[in-house]
């Protein structure tokens, strides 16, 4: 019997983003989406977030392109001082899937 090579997912944490209006629609029709958007942490690489999706979700990933943001600063306000915050940073992940008869035959 031959042993197997132990599959290693990094901790990501990944939130999926309000469709938009043309995915929505596709959604509806039931076809999968082009295109996704995911939020994701600071550290994670265009290549886990792909091998993630095609690994765990069974995804056609075909381009992932990704954008760092800074947190927000928030004010708050008291009697007798003002106090800055920020909000963690984080990355955006936008998913280009692979559309056409292999994703709607993988999810059958």
């Amino acid at each position: 019997m031959r042993s197997r090579l132990p599959v290693f997912f990094p901790n990501l944490f990944m939130r999926l983003m309000p469709l938009k209006d043309s995915a929505k629609a596709r959604v509806v029709k039931g076809e999968v989406p082009q295109e996704l958007v995911f939020r994701v942490p600071p550290s994670a690489t265009k290549v886990e977030v792909k091998r993630y999706l095609e690994a765990i979700y069974g995804l056609d990933v075909k381009k992932v392109f990704t954008a760092n943001y800074m947190g927000k600063k928030k004010m708050s306000r008291s009697k007798r001082m003002v106090s800055f915050r920020r909000l963690p940073d984080y990355k955006k992940a936008i998913v280009e899937l692979n559309t056409g008869e292999s994703n709607a035959t993988k999810r059958a």
